[in-house]
């Protein structure tokens, strides 16, 4: 099965995204201060405030998506 790139892209947003529950969505959190710990250190996670992490690629990705999402359903076809 050839995976494409694009269905990968939105399967990893929407997994971060769209938590079934509660008890999912604290999963997902604690996934993202691993990532995040290893990605910017130990030493520098908590710097990471709100308006940073709005900035960073996945929730860019997922803003970008939802404007593609938003132009096809308001195109005429």
């Amino acid at each position: 099965m050839e995976l494409i790139l694009p269905t990968l892209l939105r399967l990893t947003v929407d997994f971060f995204e769209d938590a079934p529950g509660p008890a999912a969505q604290t999963r997902v959190n604690k996934l993202l201060e691993w990532w995040t710990r290893k990605v910017f250190g130990i030493n520098h996670w908590q710097d990471l405030t709100p308006d940073v992490i709005s900035l960073m690629s996945v929730n860019t990705l997922a803003t970008q998506r939802r404007q593609m999402e938003d132009t096809e359903l308001d195109s005429d076809w």
